[in-house]
């Protein structure tokens, strides 16, 4: 869910507090043509045209930042999103994996 492809929803809960600059950077990204975008925000989903583009990104970011990012977006998922839990909790338990939070990954 978040990784080549990502939703809006779950970008603006991770980031609340920076909702108003989100559309504008992913409208960035569609325009340069590095992610392509399936409907409108708020039910917009998002895919990177290109795996490497995606990898570049990642690697692009320091690792503590990608640990936190990852533990964030796994709480969002438990907290605001239980259907993803419950449908998918490989997907919770990767986040809190690379989050280096194998405790919570677990269960």
């Amino acid at each position: 869910m978040i990784g080549r492809e990502f939703r809006y929803d779950v970008l603006q809960a991770v980031h609340p507090e920076e909702a108003e600059s989100l559309e504008g950077a992913l409208q960035q990204l569609v325009a340069a043509e590095l992610v392509h975008q399936q409907e409108q925000p708020p039910q917009a989903s998002y895919q990177f045209k290109h795996a490497l583009i995606q990898d570049t990104a990642y690697e692009s970011l320091l690792r503590r930042a990608r640990r936190h990012y990852h533990h964030q977006i796994a709480q969002v998922f438990e907290e605001q999103f239980p259907e993803t839990k419950e449908t998918q909790p490989e997907l919770v338990a990767h986040h809190y994996t690379e989050a280096q939070r194998s405790e919570q990954a677990i269960p």
